[in-house]
């Protein structure tokens, strides 16, 4: 079996042209090969080349990461992907007019680099339907530049199913992988990395088209693998690249270069959990976990979700008695915070990506719970494009789309609210100044009507009330002991809820004080 070349990240580099097509798998700051990004962006900084890239990717990275330092180095040209959330300099180059945003759903990004190592055309299906991913509405596209260059993704009527959407084939001419180690051989193990991701699809992806595929490690063993411990083969690999520095750019995830509470159940956390701090988002995650029954499998999103919702299983002596997972292939443990997102902490399996959306696209999560950033009078839900900025739908459209009981959760107005309770009743110091209840939501990425039609259980949670969406829209159906219904509900959204019947009062003990 031939093996790869072993060079510095310096030379690995140097053969990529202008105009190329380059995968960069990864997960926030997680499994992304950041050697490789630095070196390529010395070598324009030396020779002005490359310009002009393409960048392919699933999930989102995090500032100065992967996807947001190509971009901030003024070499990229057009993008194809999930999230951008916490991206600012991508976000910045897009504002500029700069670049081509072209967002697909994370997980279909996932299952187009394995179509393409399958050889197929393209991916066919429902996901993204009724969305803004819809040609019939932006086809994905979030500048408009790419509305100019025109949608990637094509609507199919004429199928024995009803209307589909036809995602094209992805053609990377390069791909910046990550493992932790290779052996003698130049194959490369997994080793101690926190995530599996779908490294293995993007190589074969590449390689079909005819392009290269260079592997960053921490470290080269004077040893042959054993069979089970290899992930991809050497013979798919045309380079392995040692990390220079791997402290900075082979990190674990975005706050720590090493944890190994990240790989096993039974690996104690290196850094304290920080404290639960903004008791509203405590009161929203208890909340949304009475929605999760035990023996169930859950999903967790970015956010209050994933900040809150663990700690509030945990503190009702129910983790233990369901199954979390999260969309970068993590089942189990507790998900790190913020920009860690994608991470676990003691967890109990992992598997790739691919395998994470084939359990979601099948239907087989019990429960979501998700962010959400506006909402309007029918339901439809934009997490996707909002306060000016493109920052993409991740895998929400994946999961929200194929989940039978859908919970999001939001700060009834944002960004400075500030509550307590106090003697059995919420009091309202002061209102945030994010309008998130609007008339009609300026990009769909959960579409009320389709949710419908499909018979699914939709809520939505806040820190003072409960809405489930019903026949005409949002119905209240909770509200939080001490609240007036008209002035510190109706009165602050931008349309009026159905108000059938008198809410129910929220359990007090969802107030009671963080632990």
């Amino acid at each position: 079996m031939s093996a790869p070349r072993i060079l510095s990240a310096a030379e690995a580099v140097s053969t990529i042209p202008d105009g190329a097509t380059l995968a960069i798998p990864g997960f926030g700051g997680a499994g992304v090969a950041q050697a490789l990004c630095r070196a390529l962006t010395d070598n324009h900084a030396r020779t002005g080349h490359p310009t002009g890239l393409t960048l392919l990717h699933a999930a989102g990275h995090v500032e100065g990461v992967g996807i947001d330092w190509l971009a901030s180095h003024g070499l990229v040209k057009r993008v194809i992907g999930g999230h951008w959330g916490a991206t600012p300099n991508l976000r910045r180059a897009a504002a500029e007019g700069t670049l081509e945003l072209h967002n697909w759903p994370q997980g279909i990004v996932v299952e187009s680099f394995r179509a393409a190592a399958a050889g197929q055309d393209g991916l066919r299906t429902h996901i993204g339907l009724e969305t803004f991913v819809d040609p019939r509405q932006l086809g994905g596209c979030l500048t408009e530049s790419a509305r100019k260059s025109g949608s990637l993704i094509r609507l199919l009527t004429e199928t024995p199913g009803g209307d589909i959407l036809h995602y094209p084939q992805l053609k990377p001419d390069f791909a910046f992988l990550r493992a932790w180690s290779a052996d003698c051989h130049g194959n490369v193990s997994l080793g101690n990395e926190s995530l599996h991701l779908c490294m293995e699809h993007v190589a074969l992806a590449t390689r079909n088209n005819g392009g290269r595929v260079v592997c960053q490690v921490r470290e080269i063993e004077q040893r042959s693998f054993a069979a089970n411990e290899v992930y991809i083969p050497g013979f798919l690999l045309d380079a392995v690249v040692v990390a220079e520095n791997p402290e900075e750019t082979h990190r674990h995830c975005t706050s720590s270069a090493f944890d190994p509470a990240l790989l096993s159940s039974g690996s104690p956390r290196s850094t304290a959990s920080p404290p639960l701090t903004d008791a509203a988002r405590v009161w929203i995650g208890r909340r949304a976990a009475r929605e999760v029954p035990d023996e169930a499998l859950l999903n967790l999103g970015i956010g209050i979700p994933g900040d809150t919702v663990p700690h509030a299983l945990k503190e009702a002596g129910r983790l233990s008695r369901i199954t979390s997972t999260l969309e970068s292939g993590v089942i189990g443990g507790v998900s790190a915070e913020g920009f860690d997102f994608g991470v676990a902490y003691g967890p109990q399996a992992r598997i790739s990506e691919a395998q994470m959306f084939d359990v979601y696209h099948g239907g087989n999560l019990d429960v979501t719970i998700m962010g959400m950033a506006k909402t309007d009078a029918e339901g439809n839900v934009n997490v996707s494009h909002f306060a000016g900025r493109s920052v993409g739908c991740g895998g929400f459209i994946d999961i929200t789309q194929s989940t039978k009981h859908v919970v999001f959760c939001s700060l009834f107005n944002g960004k400075g609210f500030h509550a307590t309770f106090e003697n059995g009743r919420l009091r309202i110091h002061a209102e945030g100044t994010q309008q998130k209840f609007v008339p009609r939501v300026s990009q769909i990425t959960f579409n009320a009507s389709r949710a419908r039609r499909l018979g699914q259980k939709v809520l939505l949670v806040t820190e003072r009330c409960v809405f489930t969406l019903g026949h005409r829209g949002w119905t209240l159906t909770e509200i939080a002991p001490g609240l007036d219904i008209e002035q510190d509900i109706c009165a602050r959204m931008g349309f009026q809820p159905d108000i059938p019947a008198p809410p129910q009062l929220m359990n007090a003990s969802i107030f009671a004080p963080t632990l």
